[in-house]
Formats: structure tokens, C-alpha cells, sequence
């Protein structure tokens, strides 16, 4: 019978060895999730390679407010930007490989149809994808609503991210990556504190 003097307090277990904390920390460093950026396109070529044809959608909402601007997610059933009258705006991640920055990145697309939008110019390069051809884009948006997809040949050699893409597809497969992720989620306590929104939804009557 074991002598309970000799037994670890609060029924925990004994101490292990020792154990060399770079190996021991590394090595959970390499199951952490990545992290994700998101590929904000402005007049300046960004140089991306699209390796999946797998989309996120996410439902946002764009504040323009004093105290809060940028993109946030929408909450969904009962969502308080909703019921204030912020529109929700539909976004399809696209995940592609940031040649420049030597990362995944995440590529928000909308669903605009016409000819300049950025949806139907990266259809034809993702058809290109599931055809097993090898992808390199230059994005770029000249302005306001207008995009640019120039396909470029990717030469043999040349740096297409494939280790960073496989230990993505790898994550991304094992449902450990949140594309969404790249946005702000606010809870409902968080967003009634905003003084803009804590203002239309008193001029509203609303009682979250």
C-alpha cells in the first residue's frame, strides 16, 4: 500500500524529468495556430499565389465611426449592428500565398459580377488551379471598386511558398485556422460600449 505521506498534495501527479526547454518549446510552437493577415489591395502590384479553390464566407459589417473603424463580424441572429441599421457586407476568404511577404495570407472577395470587380477576374486564374496549372497573380486596385488580376508564369525555381502552404493546408484540413479570424468579433457588451453605438441604440429604443 502506498504511504500517503509520500504522496504528491490535492491528489496531483509527481514532477516529471527535466526537460530542455528550447526542444520542449519548438516543438509546441509547431502545433500553434497560424497566424493570418489580411492582403489589403491598393494601387501598388501585390504579387499572390492562389493554391486552393476553397472559400470562407463571413458575414461583416464596416464601422466608419470616430472611436472604431475597419471591418468587424457580424454577429448573426440578433446582431446589434444589424439592429442599428449597419448593413452586413457578404466577403468569400480566399486564402493565397503572399509572395512578397513570404506568408498565407487571407483575400476577402466580394460578390460584385461586373467586368472590373475582383470575383470574376480571379474565376478564370482558379479554373487555371483546378486544373493543376501553377499560379502566380499580380493584384493590384487602380481605385475605388476597380480591380486588376494580371496571371503571370511562375518559373521553375521561383519562391511559391510551398512549404508555408503545405503547413497551412495542413492546419486549414485539420480545422484548427479561422479565416474569419482576420476580422474583429466584438460580443454585444463590447459593441454597446462604443459611444456611437451606444448612442443610436438609445435614439432607437433598443434594450440589447
Amino acid at each position: 500500500m502506498e504511504d500517503p505521506k509520500k504522496a504528491p498534495p490535492g491528489g496531483a501527479k509527481a514532477c516529471g524529468h527535466p526537460t530542455d526547454a528550447v526542444s520542449k518549446w519548438e516543438g509546441e510552437a509547431g502545433h500553434a495556430p497560424l497566424a493570418l493577415a489580411e492582403i489589403r489591395l491598393d494601387q501598388n502590384e501585390r504579387l499572390l499565389v492562389p493554391f486552393t479553390t476553397d472559400v470562407v464566407e463571413v458575414q461583416t459589417h464596416y464601422l466608419d465611426y470616430p472611436s472604431l473603424r475597419g471591418y468587424v463580424r457580424c454577429n448573426g441572429s440578433g446582431c446589434l449592428l444589424c439592429r442599428v441599421g449597419r448593413q452586413p457586407e457578404r466577403r468569400d476568404l480566399l486564402p493565397v500565398y503572399d509572395v512578397i511577404g513570404g506568408a498565407v495570407g487571407v483575400l476577402p472577395v466580394s460578390p460584385n459580377l461586373r467586368p472590373h470587380g475582383l470575383r470574376p477576374q480571379l474565376t478564370p486564374v482558379l479554373r487555371r488551379l483546378k486544373d493543376n496549372e501553377r499560379v502566380l497573380i499580380a493584384v493590384r486596385k487602380p481605385d475605388r471598386g476597380r480591380y486588376r488580376v494580371t496571371p503571370l508564369p511562375l518559373p521553375d525555381g521561383a519562391a511559391d511558398g510551398a512549404n508555408k502552404i503545405a503547413e497551412f493546408l495542413e492546419q486549414f484540413g485539420a480545422g484548427t485556422i479561422d479565416l474569419s479570424s482576420i476580422y474583429q468579433k466584438l460580443t454585444d457588451e463590447e459593441l454597446k460600449a462604443v459611444p456611437e453605438i451606444a448612442t443610436a441604440l438609445k435614439a432607437r429604443g433598443i434594450t440589447p
